[in-house]
């Protein structure tokens, strides 16, 4: 596409940009959600997590777990692991500490470290994931296969580092 545009070959060079405009369309919509989500993230004040905490609605802690992966894929995965806490923190007082959602937020938290190279860490999260996915959804089930995955590459890292 380049080459094209430099050689003056500008409908050459148009076949090879249709592809990456498609992505530049996600791109723009990523943003958009992106805004959307850190207007969300200044509307979820104390009393709104103590309700969701109180009425054991998962969503709150879903959506601020959601904010946090884009954080992290967009290099930023120290304010993701706050948000992800904070996430974990309502999950564990609503649910207590063997629910699913639980043990989701305890590998995405790893996952962050993981990112950080802080693979210690990162090994603490995954096995606690673990345990509770295959505690509550058996030794099969994807989620528990994923944290396996997860926790075996941490450890890999961390005997290579």
């Amino acid at each position: 596409m380049y080459q094209g545009l430099e050689s003056g070959n500008v409908r050459g060079a148009c076949k090879y940009a249709v592809g990456p405009g498609r992505y530049l369309k996600e791109l723009v919509r990523y943003h958009d959600e992106l805004l959307l989500y850190g207007t969300v993230e200044d509307k979820i004040t104390e009393n709104v997590i103590k309700e969701a905490i109180t009425e054991k609605d998962e969503y709150v802690a879903i959506l601020l777990n959601n904010y946090a992966d884009a954080l992290r894929a967009m290099g930023q995965p120290q304010k993701a692991i706050g948000f992800i806490q904070q996430a974990l923190d309502m999950d564990l007082q609503a649910f207590g500490d063997k629910h699913p959602d639980v043990a989701a937020f305890y590998n995405s938290i790893g996952l962050t470290w993981h990112t950080l190279g802080e693979y210690e860490k990162a090994i603490e999260f995954y096995q606690k994931a673990l345990d509770i996915f295959t505690a509550t959804l058996g030794d099969t089930h994807p989620n528990t296969q994923t944290a396996k995955e997860n926790l075996e590459n941490a450890r890999r890292k961390l005997n290579s580092s």
